[in-house]
């Protein structure tokens, strides 16, 4: 419900549509696709269905689609069988998406970083739960949002934990389509 995902929900956002792009004319093509292009490593741009764009390396980019899937197809067709200079990487991470005001208080009691402190629109590379993870603090609108990217192997793992702490301090487990109807 609206309260929950205010105040503490998670979400498995795994099924996303995700791409990596790298090469030295990554960052080009990408640009005459119109997708916004993050300046620094580890910068974050919000793409045209919601999804996200991460810069890895200098050439290097991971993609998340939005709810709707639409960015990503269409940068598919446009690369076709491939453009001089851009490889594309099969991208498997699982994603899981902490949301609300009490959504710091679970990656206190996971990780060693002070999520309140970092930066919107940066990706940290950390533990989480003892796992390794990639965590985007997501502070768009009013509605406070940290997407959490992770090796599937460790998936499960990891859901379980967030899941069981989430539930202790009164969260709710919510669906894709509640988080992103905001």
């Amino acid at each position: 419900d609206a309260d929950a995902l205010r105040t503490l929900s998670l979400c498995d956002l795994s099924p996303l549509a995700k791409l990596g792009l790298a090469g030295p004319n990554a960052s080009a093509w990408l640009q005459q696709q119109g997708a916004p292009l993050p300046e620094r490593v580890f910068d974050v741009h919000q793409l045209e269905d919601n999804g996200a764009i991460v810069r890895l390396g200098n050439g290097e980019f991971f993609l998340e689609s939005g709810l709707d899937g639409s960015m990503l197809p269409k940068l598919d067709v446009n690369l076709g069988q491939g453009q001089l200079g851009v490889t594309r990487g099969e991208r498997q991470e699982a994603t899981f998406l902490l949301t609300g005001s009490r959504a710091w208080e679970v990656l206190k009691q996971t990780c060693g970083i002070n999520f309140e402190e970092v930066p919107a629109q940066r990706v940290v590379m950390t533990r989480i739960a003892g796992m390794n993870c990639n965590v985007y603090p997501d502070r768009a609108d009013d509605f406070l949002r940290y997407r959490l990217w992770v090796d599937p192997t460790f998936a499960i793992a990891l859901w379980e934990s967030l899941e069981q702490i989430t539930r202790q301090l009164g969260g709710q487990l919510a669906g894709a389509a509640a988080v992103f109807e905001r």
